[in-house]
């Protein structure tokens, strides 16, 4: 990057580090070394895959609230606690928990979601016409806008990538480790009335 620009980037304003799942299948050992050796980037920055689609169109998915979608997933990590659905990871997290032996790493997953539910988007491999602005998460078939959020988890074995966890999965693993911030528990009633605590 330096060669192209002619200064060394700064690392310091790094908050989001996110890989697609492609790539963490294939293992991110050389990627978490740079990471974990360099002293610029923050240990603290927020660690996840993206779940089904480029991590690229994740970063230019649609988001209401923030010029950057970027700051959408990573207010989302921050509140996670909400429902604890979801796991929240950091890099120094999941590095400790890659050394740690007889433990599995888990990392934050991200996909893209139309208004309506879940929507696989166009990577761009189709070929399709207009196919560039559902990829960019602008608006696809209908005006269906696609927002980047955070669902469940990433689990890995070492630095690759083994599966996903969906959100009561993700539930389950937040309990076992003992990381449950606040849930609401919906139990069926004997007159058949759902609580919730």
């Amino acid at each position: 990057m330096s060669n192209v620009a002619g200064r060394r980037p700064f690392w310091g304003h790094l908050r989001l580090i996110l890989f697609s799942e492609a790539l963490a299948r294939e293992g991110l050992g050389p990627f978490l070394d740079v990471l974990a050796r360099n002293p610029m980037p923050r240990r603290l920055a927020w660690l996840a895959v993206a779940r089904g689609s480029l991590a690229r169109s994740i970063l230019e998915g649609y988001s209401e609230l923030e010029k950057v979608p970027a700051e959408t997933i990573m207010g989302q990590l921050e509140e996670y606690g909400q429902n604890s659905t979801s796991l929240a990871q950091t890099l120094h997290g999941f590095l400790l928990e890659m050394e740690n032996p007889g433990r599995s790493p888990a990392a934050s997953a991200v996909e893209l979601v139309s208004k309506g539910g879940p929507s696989a988007p166009n990577d761009g491999e189709s070929g399709d016409e207009g196919s560039e602005d559902v990829e960019r998460g602008r608006a696809g078939a209908g005006g269906i806008k696609l927002v980047p959020m955070v669902r469940g988890a990433a689990v890995f074995k070492r630095d690759r990538l083994l599966g996903s966890l969906d959100e009561e999965e993700t539930r389950g693993l937040l309990w076992v480790t003992n990381r449950v911030r606040g849930a609401s528990i919906v139990r069926k009633h004997l007159r058949s009335k759902q609580v919730r605590w």
